[in-house]
């Protein structure tokens, strides 16, 4: 399966900022996982709910392909493992 370059999304709940990251996954439903996955993290270990009394939390939003950013197509390419 190829890889692809996804958005991934998470929304901070407090005063209802994002954090936005790339990586490279091989379908959406791993994509997807990776940014439930952090949110985890994000949040501490905790429930978004928990996480939420110390003032803020995260929630993941979304994950989605990218092909373009504005006019740019983006072509992945393997780089060599060095010696």
């Amino acid at each position: 399966m190829s890889q692809q370059l996804y958005e991934l999304s998470w929304i901070i709940r407090c005063d209802e900022f994002s954090k936005t990251e790339w990586h490279v996954f091989s379908s959406l439903e791993e994509a997807t996982t990776f940014g439930l996955n952090k949110e985890c993290e994000l949040n501490d270990g905790l429930s978004a709910e928990e996480k939420a009394h110390d003032g803020y939390c995260y929630r993941y939003f979304f994950a989605q392909p990218l092909e373009y950013i504005e006019n740019y197509r983006i072509v992945l390419e393997a780089q060599e493992a060095s010696n």
